[in-house]
């Protein structure tokens, strides 16, 4: 069902595109169509660098949290006052 809009814009020939270009311009006409035209690349290009931002952070490494840094900043505390405890009874 996704592949009927895609494929309707490969059928399109080339009297229908002729009549589609038409309408668009009695609709908005020509004054207003390069506005709209320079609107809707700015919303494209806002878009593709929102998905490609999206994208980057899903790939990227998570960063780790303050609180899993300071865990990994106590270990190897703890591992010593462990070591050193039964050293101590022993």
């Amino acid at each position: 069902m996704n592949e009927l809009p895609i494929a309707f814009f490969y059928n399109i020939q080339g009297g229908q595109l002729m009549l589609i270009i038409i309408a668009i311009l009695l609709l908005f006409g020509t004054k207003r169509l390069p506005g709209i035209a320079r609107g809707l690349g700015h919303a494209l290009r806002e878009f593709r660098k929102a998905a490609s931002d999206i994208e980057k952070n899903l790939n990227a490494d998570p960063e780790p949290t303050p609180t899993q840094v300071a865990a990994q900043e106590k270990a190897p505390e703890q591992a010593e006052e462990l070591v050193g405890a039964g050293q101590d009874k022993a």
